[in-house]
């Protein structure tokens, strides 16, 4: 019996009967999000997004609760008074010194203020990209790294923490988050060792007590970025079925000078970019193929492709629901054009022979996708959606690591603090590491790779002379193999 499930049912609720479906493009957005998150009301809708966002959202959905989003009036007097009713002052001036510290600590917004309360993460407001919160515990935590996620939060507090937690409950301003949706990891098998490492590096950072918040805001959003390239630079190949490319992607070091014909400007934030354009379509389809109620894994093309070839006694369903797909997308209802009185005319485009073959089946996948294609570009304001789609999903791409480099255009860039942070979660993490000697260059740059985080030769050589002007990197050392980063504390 294979996993491949097809409910008529939810195609029709998902695709079909909802209401105002004049443009089903963009009525169908918020239907498309199994994979990760997207918005197709305008093209900023994710702009700005922040890392720390990103980590506080991602504690609200394992916590299950968020700060209301209705207004209360004098909410920072209310709190501040709550707050006070826990605590005895001998007299006036130790009060209004008491005020100040709380003031100060938990109520104005800065950069360095917000990062030093770790607990108080889960009362920060939701972000306007809050479903990403949810998205990361669904897809990248696993089990463990969850718990040890919440324990940290829950216990890494100070006597101030407390006081104001309590006031928070006590005005009972916070809601739970309802978990009306799942998202799907897709790729997990050829991506198993990623998923792998990375919670590695969470778990690693959690039992960390220097910077936990700044090593979780990294590691979310640079993984966050690692995995949706991955997916964009994946999926045209997983449709036509052919062979995987080697979806490697490289990074330039942040004041690194780099020419035209650099890896990192070839096959770099360009060559991302390029790919994005066509996820809000990917994402139709596959979404329309996954209508199931979410207890069985959700399938890539080459998954079902599989599951179809696997499992002979299926095809007959199988090739039951493809077909239904296309009668529902092609012939039951009509799709407009810019043109008045013209209807998009999908005899346009080659119709695959129908027999029980894999050949044939992988066909009648494609032809879904170039009608759904078709059906998009045929209407500007559909051309709009793909692109304000495309738009945000590239908004949370560039929201740490891609930086615009003059005519070279935008490409991905890792900054020194950064790297240095990178180096650090990797001697944790690694069984390459000699606590005495660090780890070796060379097995440095291997624990990079597997991360996804690749450079080449030029770069490499640049950062090694920046960790010897460093001193992390001993100098007299002129042998590859006996050059080791210093651990860093």
């Amino acid at each position: 019996m294979g996993s491949f499930v097809f409910d008529k049912d939810i195609f029709q609720k998902k695709f079909i009967m909802g209401s105002n479906f004049k443009n089903r493009a963009k009525s169908t957005a918020p239907n498309c999000d199994s994979v990760c998150p997207n918005n197709s009301d305008n093209g900023n809708a994710f702009k700005g997004y922040l890392s720390q966002e990103l980590l506080s959202d991602t504690v609200h959905y394992l916590k299950g609760e968020v700060v209301t989003d209705k207004k209360i009036d004098n909410l920072e007097d209310r709190l501040e008074a709550e707050i006070e009713k826990q605590v005895t002052f001998e007299n006036e001036e130790l009060q209004g010194v008491f005020r100040d510290v709380i003031t100060s600590f938990y109520f104005e917004k800065n950069e360095t203020n917000d990062r030093e309360s770790v607990s108080l993460l889960r009362y920060q407001p939701a972000s306007k990209a809050k479903d990403f919160g949810k998205f990361i515990a669904d897809v990248f935590l696993e089990e463990e790294t969850k718990a040890k996620f919440l324990d940290v939060f829950d216990n890494d507090k100070n006597p101030l923490d407390e006081i104001v937690s309590k006031s928070y409950m006590s005005l009972q301003i916070l809601k739970s988050l309802k978990n009306d949706k799942e998202y799907a990891r897709i790729f997990s098998e050829d991506l198993d060792g990623l998923f792998t490492i990375m919670n590695k590096d969470f778990q690693a950072a959690l039992d960390g007590r220097n910077d936990i918040v700044g090593d979780m805001e990294f590691l979310l959003t640079y993984y966050l970025l690692i995995y949706l390239s991955q997916i964009a630079l994946r999926l045209d190949n997983d449709l036509d079925g052919r062979e995987k490319d080697e979806c490697i992607v490289f990074f330039k070091s942040a004041k690194e000078p780099v020419s035209e014909d650099r890896d990192c400007v070839i096959q770099g934030w360009k060559k991302v970019e390029r790919k994005t354009s066509k996820i809000f379509k990917h994402l139709i389809v596959l979404n329309m193929l996954n209508c199931h109620d979410n207890k069985i894994p959700y399938l890539t093309y080459s998954g079902i492709y599989k599951e179809y070839e696997d499992n002979v006694d299926e095809r007959s369903d199988m090739n039951a629901a493809v077909d239904y797909i296309i009668d529902q997308y092609t012939k039951v209802y009509i799709h407009d054009t810019d043109t008045p009185g013209i209807c998009v005319d999908f005899s346009n485009i080659d119709m695959p022979e129908n027999d029980m073959s894999i050949d044939s089946f992988k066909k009648k996948v494609q032809y879904i996708f170039n009608c759904v294609s078709y059906q998009l570009d045929s209407k500007n304001y559909r051309q709009n959606v793909v692109s304000y789609v495309a738009s945000n999903y590239n908004h949370i791409l560039k929201m740490r690591f891609v930086k615009s480099w003059g005519q070279l255009g935008h490409m991905l860039i890792i900054n020194n603090e950064d790297l240095i942070r990178m180096i650090q979660i990797c001697q944790r993490s690694s069984d390459r590491m000699d606590e005495e000697r660090g780890i070796q260059i060379s097995d440095l740059f291997a624990e990079f790779a597997s991360r996804r985080l690749y450079l080449d030769g030029k770069t490499k050589q640049y950062i090694i002379d920046y960790l010897v002007n460093i001193n992390l990197i001993d100098s007299k050392c002129d042998s590859e193999e006996a050059q080791y980063v210093k651990r860093i504390q």
